[in-house]
């Protein structure tokens, strides 16, 4: 009995060691979620959670993103995503305002056309259809989750 406490206890400290919640700019951070080496972007700030963290049952994550590109990278990048319009009514315009947004984005957010939200499942490190995007002047809005 001990031991089944000692292994119970082991695999709930395990499960409780890592963070929920990561805000960065280290690219490094969302590699395993999106391919951003195919268009690499000059600069990158996300957020990522993580429910449930693996704890009796799967993790899921969300990952919020604004990568920063120069023109010519811009122009490819939308080149090979924007592509495929999204057919999910559940992702609109407002999905894309992050909480973390900086203020400059949120307004060139709000200043933009109503236009499609593209699907970017090429994007995606394996092939996820819930990867979302909303193109600005030179940034790229990437909305990213699975379940």
């Amino acid at each position: 009995m001990k031991k089944i406490l000692l292994l119970f206890l082991c695999i709930t400290l395990l499960s409780c060691s890592g963070e929920n919640t990561i805000h960065g700019t280290n690219p490094q951070g969302i590699t395993g979620f999106l391919d951003l080496q195919t268009c690499k972007p000059t600069a990158i700030e996300y957020h990522l959670d993580r429910s449930n963290n693996g704890w009796m049952g799967p993790t899921d994550y969300n990952v919020e993103a604004v990568l920063y590109y120069d023109a010519a990278t811009f122009a490819r990048f939308t080149e090979r995503y924007g592509k495929e319009l999204a057919h999910d009514s559940q992702v609109t315009k407002s999905t894309f305002y992050f909480k973390w947004l900086p203020d400059t984005v949120k307004a060139e957010l709000a200043a933009s056309p109503e236009t499609y939200v593209y699907r970017a499942e090429l994007l995606t490190q394996h092939g996820n259809p819930h990867c979302y995007l909303w193109f600005l002047k030179n940034k790229v809005l990437v909305y990213y989750f699975t379940m």
